[in-house]
């Protein structure tokens, strides 16, 4: 992987780094457009440290997700969900899959495209066939008791069978509210 970064005090240049094991609770993004800010540039080149070596600038990024980690799971099915953009934003939908891989869901009647089909033992007229198609999980957001939310996490210690276990909740994080 390269990134543009920090060589010494007061220089910066390509850096080569090996490239991110995705963990369990990690995204790996490529990076699509990038901006190194003002604090980017203080410590290139006004701050001392051995921490500011080889470290990568621009944190303020838009990027396409190439791989989540299995425990990332903002997402369920049956979950109400608000679109935010697209020929559907501001609709709701209830989702009907999500491919953890891909990142994306299929919301029930939303994001419905034409598609020719042709003839097959399910359907012996074949043509044009309506159905709903994937969105992006980045495009819809979570609706708890009628208002779009987005999702975070709460761990609590709990005993079961007589053993202390961490239990995940997801948690609506504009009222703080236990969603499941």
């Amino acid at each position: 992987m390269k990134g543009y970064g920090v060589l010494k005090k007061g220089t910066v240049g390509w850096l080569e780094k090996p490239d991110h094991v995705c963990g369990p609770y990690d995204a790996i993004a490529r990076p699509i457009a990038l901006a190194p800010c003002t604090s980017d540039v203080h410590s290139a080149y006004e701050m001392e440290g051995p921490h500011l070596i080889d470290r990568i600038l621009g944190h303020e990024s838009v990027g396409e997700i190439l791989e989540v980690g299995s425990e990332v799971r903002d997402f369920k099915r049956g979950d109400r969900v608000v679109i935010l953009t697209g020929k559907d934003k501001g609709a709701e939908g209830k989702i009907l899959l999500v491919d953890r891989k891909h990142q994306r869901v299929i919301v029930e009647g939303r994001n419905i495209v034409t598609k020719h089909q042709k003839q097959n033992a399910q359907n012996p007229q074949g043509g044009l066939v309506k159905k709903e198609a994937p969105i992006h999980v980045s495009n819809v957001m979570l609706v708890h008791n009628g208002k779009p939310t987005r999702v975070g996490f709460k761990v609590e210690r709990k005993e079961v069978n007589g053993r202390m276990v961490n239990v995940k909740y997801r948690v609506a994080k504009k009222t703080g509210e236990i969603i499941d």
